[in-house]
């Protein structure tokens, strides 16, 4: 397996979270993915064999390019044999701006505008050649001929406090910045992402806490919670649930169990 994570252009880092690049031979071992919920819309060039479950057991092959848009619950995919993905990772509101979609998108998009479907023909040909700094330089100068036809948006403004390392802001700390009210500010990212403002803020700790979790699954929830910024450990345990499915319990001993696993394979390889 390869992963490499690229800065976007400097134009684009209200808008752009990152730019990455994944390579993984799959078989039947490795062949099932799950994906958490997260507050990114991600863009991506698939190079590949990949399903991704649209209802329950029934899987729809992954085209060559996709958008993945925000999400309320895992997303299960299928991957088999040598898939290779250069994607990008938006901030919702730059995803909106950018790409064109009105008001926002929610889980899987398939069918993208025209001209990001002719575009993805060039990345895949890149792909196949494997030159992943050619197609990444490709993908940032069509992202940044973009921005240059995009007006400005007040929400590119709140990114820095959404994302800092501090406990997730207030609503009414971002309606404050931007000089809305709270229902105005509601209305901007109900009209701009899709979602309440509320939503991306939860959204935020969430995977804020499964990184936290999968960086160290040993550490107390409680004391997590409260990093986070939530009220009390019964918000961050209903939050957790409804995003992932299972109690943050659940998720980080299943985080030490693959870490187990892991060690004790690392330490004998044949058994």
């Amino acid at each position: 397996m390869s992963h490499l994570e690229f800065p976007p252009p400097k134009a684009l880092k209200n808008l752009v979270q990152s730019i990455w690049w994944h390579e993984e031979f799959h078989t039947i071992e490795n062949a099932e993915h799950i994906l958490l919920p997260d507050s990114y819309i991600e863009l991506g060039f698939h190079l590949g064999n990949t399903k991704i479950e649209f209802d329950l057991d029934q899987f729809q092959i992954l085209p060559n390019v996709y958008i993945l848009g925000l999400q309320n619950a895992p997303l299960r995919l299928h991957s088999y044999g040598l898939t290779q993905i250069l994607g990008v990772r938006f901030y919702a509101w730059g995803a909106v701006n950018l790409l064109e979609l009105g008001t926002g998108v929610q889980n899987f998009q398939t069918r993208v505008m025209p001209q990001l479907q002719q575009f993805a023909k060039t990345i895949q040909r890149y792909l196949e050649q494997h030159d992943i700094q050619t197609a990444r330089a490709s993908l940032e100068t069509w992202l940044l001929e973009l921005y240059t036809k995009i007006p400005n948006h007040a929400l590119t403004r709140v990114t820095p406090m959404l994302y800092s390392d501090q406990p997730s802001p207030k609503i009414r700390d971002l309606a404050l910045m931007l000089g809305l009210s709270e229902r105005q500010l509601e209305r901007v990212f109900l009209k701009q992402v899709g979602r309440p403002a509320k939503n991306i803020v939860r959204l935020i700790r969430f995977q804020r806490a499964t990184a936290a979790i999968h960086h160290n699954p040993k550490q107390r929830l409680t004391e997590l919670a409260h990093e986070l910024g939530y009220a009390d450990q019964a918000h961050f345990i209903r939050d957790f649930r409804l995003f992932a499915g299972i109690s943050p319990k659940a998720f980080a001993q299943g985080k030490r169990r693959n870490l187990s696993e892991k060690f004790n394979s690392d330490l004998n390889p044949a058994g």
